[in-house]
């Protein structure tokens, strides 16, 4: 006859309801983590998405505003014996389809004429610039290479906001808005070179 060892058969069963008790409470965890671990990692991507959105948007907005640069007018120099009467610079088109978009200007190719106080010996008083690089950090312009006598204009805006026609600190022809190296050539030879301020107006 075989005897039982009590304590040996204790030992066995507790140590099969412990395993019954572990196999039955993993999965509830398995189950239970991944869910919170979704839903952090839905809240985190929501988080980020909207980040990025803003940040893109916030991007965009510099773009257009660093892009955004209304130089357009007339320009007169402060020197007397400076040979431009003026300087005429279009860069700009506020109207189109049909009606005026003062917040999204259209840019075209700048359009850049000189006015002279005398006449060249063809008896003309203006002109056209056929290269001309107009920014807010610097103007160069290359005019009347057809003539024989060229003029360059090169210098930069000194308030670089823009258009000076909205500016209530910006006075018309009194403000200086334009510093500008002026140099008159004739085969070779110079014929002016200063350094020559600018105000502005904006026309009728």
């Amino acid at each position: 006859m075989r005897t039982i060892d009590v304590e040996s058969v204790s030992e066995v069963l507790m140590a099969r309801w412990a395993v019954l008790i572990l196999a039955l409470t993993l999965p509830m965890c398995t189950r239970e983590m991944p869910k919170q671990d979704k839903k952090r990692e839905s809240q985190i991507a929501k988080v980020s998405q909207s980040a990025s959105a803003d940040a893109l948007e916030s991007g965009k907005a510099n773009i257009e505003q660093q892009l955004f640069f209304d130089p357009d007018g007339y320009y007169f120099p402060l020197e007397k014996d400076c040979p431009i009467e003026q300087i005429h610079i279009s860069t700009l088109d506020y109207y189109y389809d049909g009606d005026l978009h003062y917040d999204k200007p259209k840019f075209k190719t700048p359009e850049v004429a000189v006015h002279l106080k005398q006449p060249d010996k063809y008896g003309n008083f203006m002109r056209e610039c056929k290269k001309a690089l107009v920014a807010p950090d610097k103007l160069h312009l290359e005019c009347g290479a057809e003539s024989q006598v060229t003029l360059t204009v090169d210098g930069a805006f000194l308030d670089r906001r823009g258009q000076y026609w909205n500016q209530p600190d910006v006075k018309a022809q009194e403000t200086v808005v334009l510093s500008a190296l002026i140099t008159q050539n004739w085969q070779g030879r110079t014929l002016y070179s200063r350094n020559v301020r600018f105000t502005y107006w904006e026309g009728d």
